[in-house]
């Protein structure tokens, strides 16, 4: 598919896969003539590199049924929403290959999602992100949590609160961006005059930001990345499932 529907401020062209917020999908039968292809050139598994994959479930749903109907199942992997797929989904799409969900979750705190204009409806971002993750444990799904800190207005509780959430939750793989206003988000416009000359070509969401929109002190921001990526990779039990997996 191309287009994602959600407004997040920080969504830019210059990270974006696609561009527009019209969701354009193939049918299920192109997509899977196309896997067939790459399957016959040697492919052994697929990433399906849409911003959004479930963006409109009943879409993912004809592509995996689809796909499960293959004499031979492609592993995949995809990116998703944890307010677009539920337990019905996921079991459709772990019957049809996929072995890998890369979710957004961002932050834990809802003041900090509304800044984000993250979710769709008030409430129960922590509890659904848990429900979500447990499930695709359940179903053997692995997933990468990708989390946002310094973000506009956080706090260093709110930002320990994102880490919390990613204890808790246990995804395989995680991801701490720092926030980052690229050209062409709202966020951009918002904080382009706190950029001096030649920031722009130097934004990096996994370096040191260029503005700090938060209320955390620019020194530990600087160094929250690596604190709560040694705090949640560091977990002796997290290593062990880790290996195991």
């Amino acid at each position: 598919s191309r287009g994602c529907p959600h407004p997040c401020v920080y969504c830019s062209p210059v990270t974006r896969e696609t561009w527009g917020r019209n969701f354009r999908p193939r049918s299920a039968a192109s997509v899977v003539a196309e896997v067939d292809a790459l399957v016959e050139m040697g492919a052994n598994a697929i990433c399906f590199d849409d911003d959004d994959l479930p963006a409109t479930p009943g879409h993912t749903r004809r592509l995996s049924e689809a796909l499960a109907a293959r004499d031979e199942i492609v592993p995949w992997i995809a990116h998703a929403r944890i307010d677009d797929v539920d337990g019905a989904l996921l079991e459709s799409m772990a019957r049809g290959g996929c072995v890998l969900l890369r979710f957004g979750v961002e932050a834990a705190s809802e003041k900090v999602l509304d800044t984000l204009q993250k979710r769709r409806r008030k409430g129960g971002w922590a509890a659904r992100a848990k429900e979500v993750f447990a499930h695709c444990r359940r179903l053997g799904i692995a997933t990468t949590g990708l989390f946002l800190v310094g973000n506009p207005g956080e706090t260093r509780a709110e930002a320990e609160e994102t880490l919390q959430l990613a204890l808790a939750i246990k995804p395989d793989l995680v991801q701490f961006h720092y926030f980052t206003p690229y050209p062409g988000s709202s966020a951009f416009a918002e904080y382009r005059d706190q950029l001096e000359e030649g920031d722009i070509e130097r934004l990096y969401h996994y370096e040191v930001p260029r503005v700090n929109p938060s209320q955390i002190p620019d020194e530990e921001l600087q160094g929250l990345q690596r604190a709560f990526y040694l705090r949640y990779f560091g977990r002796p039990r997290f290593l062990v499932r880790h290996a195991l997996r």
